[in-house]
């Protein structure tokens, strides 16, 4: 077994695995991070390579986590959570006070009511 070199494996494999769990396939997952379908597989395939497994399990029903998978991504979605952890104190220590918001709409709603409420959410709160 030959050693894997965790200096190899970049935030951005991780944050594509995650989507891919997340969403259940290379697809989607590519959509949601705005980004090549391509892009997704090789960022897979590389973490894979570089891990010596495999994460996921993929077919016409689209992309699973296999065993090793669904152990590594509980260790993958933590590490994601201690880095928006660390910019968000950084960002409290430089002074800024904001942070993230996440709606989620049925796209009928999302298309009729959202630009005007996020026009307001905006003026009233310009620093998120």
């Amino acid at each position: 077994m030959t050693h894997i070199d965790p200096n190899r494996i970049k935030l951005s494999q991780l944050r594509v695995l995650v989507a891919v769990a997340d969403w259940g396939n290379f697809s989607e997952a590519a959509l949601r991070l705005q980004i090549s379908q391509a892009a997704v597989s090789y960022a897979i395939a590389t973490l894979e390579e570089e891990l010596g497994i495999s994460l996921l399990f993929r077919g016409r029903q689209g992309a699973k986590l296999t065993p090793a998978g669904q152990e590594i991504i509980k260790d993958v979605r933590q590490i994601l959570q201690l880095i928006e952890s660390m910019t968000e104190r950084a960002m409290s220590h430089r002074g800024v006070q904001g942070g993230r918001v996440r709606i989620a709409a049925y796209r009928s709603v999302a298309a009729r009511f959202l630009p005007e409420f996020l026009s307001q959410f905006h003026r009233q709160y310009s620093q998120i």
